[in-house]
């Protein structure tokens, strides 16, 4: 996974922020991200825009009653629930090729 922390924050009200990483770590546009700070989820990213060492991303959600901040730490999601879901695709495509096959 990928991993890196909060540059930024806009404006009060804007929805979009900096992180410290970028396409030279593998990031493209649509990564989801979890934030976190110590150890406990507080909200979502999407990444927006890719520079080679920091990225643009839009707040998706942040949990009630939290907020933000410079340095909370930023972990790539797309990454961890990629890893889990094949086994499950397969599963369900020999299950129907299982049948398919019979024609």
């Amino acid at each position: 996974p990928v991993a890196g922390a909060i540059l930024q924050l806009n404006k009060p009200g804007t929805i979009l922020i900096e992180i410290s990483i970028g396409s030279d770590d593998g990031l493209k546009t649509g990564d989801v991200f979890v934030v976190s700070r110590k150890d406990k989820r507080i909200g979502k990213l999407t990444i927006t825009k890719c520079e080679p060492d920091r990225s643009t991303a839009k707040i998706i959600v942040v949990n009630d009653g939290e907020t933000l901040q410079i340095g909370d730490q930023v972990a790539n999601l797309s990454a961890s629930l990629g890893a889990a879901r094949p086994p499950r695709k397969m599963q369900n495509k020999h299950e129907p090729s299982d049948g398919q096959s019979a024609k």
